[in-house]
């Protein structure tokens, strides 16, 4: 009965040390992939204020947005940060 208390524990600490292991690995490996998603972006034109499509990347070490028409182009914005 001793046998298979301990025959439990070692599955039980191997099983936890290798989910710990890949989530670890997937979350390290999630952060470094650069994310793109859809925007708004308010761009002047004129004396008047208007919204546009944009896309929004966020990289390790910075964001960039960058309007869909190139007609904007001139209003892309890149900001670094800090972790």
């Amino acid at each position: 009965m001793r046998e298979i208390n301990i025959k439990l524990c070692v599955y039980k600490i191997i099983s936890t040390v290798i989910i710990t292991s890949i989530l670890a690995i997937s979350s390290a490996f999630a952060q470094t992939v650069s994310h793109t998603y859809d925007a708004e972006l308010v761009v002047s034109e004129g004396k008047k204020s208007v919204e546009t499509d944009a896309d929004l990347t966020m990289n390790e070490k910075n964001f960039t947005i960058v309007p869909d028409k190139s007609s904007f182009a001139s209003s892309s914005k890149n900001i670094n940060y800090s972790v």
